[in-house]
C-alpha cells in the first residue's frame, strides 16, 4: 500500500497548527543535508499518521502494527531500501513488536526521540503523537507491520522536518 500511496503524514507544530508538513508517503530520497547556523532552534512536532486504506482487513483494508517514530540526524537509519533488515526490523515486519527497533533506535547516536505506540492502526484510523526534533536530529523516520501481510512493513526514512535555517518546514 506505500507504493500505492496510501499512508498519509500530517505534520503540526504549535507555529502552524493545521498542519507544517502534509502529504502522502511515497519512497523518496534526500540531499545531502547542510548544517543549518549554529543557534538554531528545534521544536516539538505533532505528527499524525493517516490509515488511508479502506475497507475490512483483508478485504482491502490493512492494519497498521503500533508504529515506531524516530527524530534523527542524518546518519542514522531505520531502514534503507535495498540492504537486508536488521533482526529488530524483522522482528517488528514478522510480529509487530516496535519494542525491539526502538530499542535500537535509542541506543544509536544521533537519535534525538523515539516514540514506540502503543496500540495498532486500523483502516481509516489515524493518530497523533508529539515528538522532539532540533537541528541535529532535523529527519523523522516512521515503521509499522503491515498486519495482513506475513512479513511487509510500511515506513519512511528521513522525512525532513527543518529546513537548513533551523525553522521547521
Amino acid at each position: 500500500y506505500l507504493l500505492d500511496g496510501m499512508v498519509y503524514v500530517n505534520v503540526h507544530t504549535a507555529a502552524n497548527p493545521s498542519g507544517e508538513i502534509r502529504g502522502q508517503v511515497v519512497g523518496l530520497e534526500l540531499p545531502p543535508i547542510v548544517k543549518p547556523p549554529t543557534g538554531a532552534l528545534g521544536s516539538d512536532f505533532d505528527v499524525t499518521i493517516t490509515n488511508l486504506t479502506t475497507g475490512a482487513p483483508g478485504e482491502g483494508g490493512q492494519v497498521f502494527s503500533p508504529l515506531l517514530l524516530a527524530t534523527h540526524d542524518q546518519k542514522v537509519h531505520l531502514f534503507q531500501v535495498g540492504t537486508p533488515a536488521s533482526n529488530e526490523l524483522r522482528i517488528l515486519a514478522e510480529d509487530g513488536n516496535p519494542v525491539p527497533l526502538a530499542n535500537l533506535a535509542t541506543s544509536l547516536g544521533g537519535v534525538m526521540d523515539v516514540l514506540a505506540l502503543d496500540a495498532p492502526l486500523p483502516p481509516g484510523a489515524s493518530v497523533t503523537k508529539r515528538i522532539k526534533g532540533s537541528v541535529d536530529a532535523r529527519l523523522l523516520s516512521f515503521a509499522s507491520m503491515l498486519v495482513e501481510t506475513n512479513a511487509g512493513f510500511a515506513g519512511a526514512d528521513g522525512i525532513l522536518l527543518l529546513g537548513d535555517n533551523g525553522e521547521p518546514r
